[in-house]
């Protein structure tokens, strides 16, 4: 009798943790997360990165958005290798037997300059995006801009790269 219920015991404590286990593996597979691609009904529209574009535009202000964006990376790409650069460096300096207090200050202050410069840059793109729309896209243009977790709650910080199907009222989706 002992013996039965003993049995009994470990064989579904063993089910119990097989479930478990199950069902961990299952629910880490979810599409769209690092390796796992999204399925093929949820490809990205032709704005790269935008998953909701706005409604009505036209090839003309597509076109001249994907150019805005290619030149905008172009003007950013050498001021962001500069900020590698100096985080690099920063690290360097900071981990030296006797660190130069001055030259670590110095660093920051020009790593925040680069930072800067990329900011501007994308602000002034961003005001060329705006003379691009007609008034309704600009205003969902501004909203998106305003609160980017109307297009993607996990990459809310960072309202330039959006890789989520979630978008409520999506003219796309109707």
């Amino acid at each position: 009798m002992k013996a039965t219920r003993k049995s009994t015991s470990v064989l579904a404590a063993s089910l119990i943790g097989f479930t478990l286990l199950w069902s961990a593996g299952v629910f880490g597979q979810r599409p769209g997360f690092r390796n796992n691609p999204p399925p093929a009904d949820e490809k990205q529209p032709p704005l790269m990165g935008v998953t909701c574009p706005l409604p009505g535009l036209t090839e003309a202000q597509t076109e001249s958005m994907r150019t805005l964006r290619l030149k905008t990376i172009k003007d950013t790409q050498p001021l962001r290798n500069q900020l590698e650069e100096k985080r690099a460096r920063l690290r360097t300096l900071s981990t030296a037997d006797n660190p130069d207090a001055k030259a670590i200050n110095k660093t920051i202050d020009d790593m925040a300059a680069l930072r800067a410069d990329i900011q501007k840059i994308r602000a002034a793109r961003l005001q060329e995006f705006r003379k691009l729309l007609t008034d309704e896209q600009r205003i969902l243009f501004d909203a998106r801009i305003a609160n980017p977790k109307l297009i993607n709650k996990a990459s809310a910080k960072k309202p330039y790269y959006r890789n989520s199907s979630y978008c409520p009222g999506c003219p796309s989706k109707k």
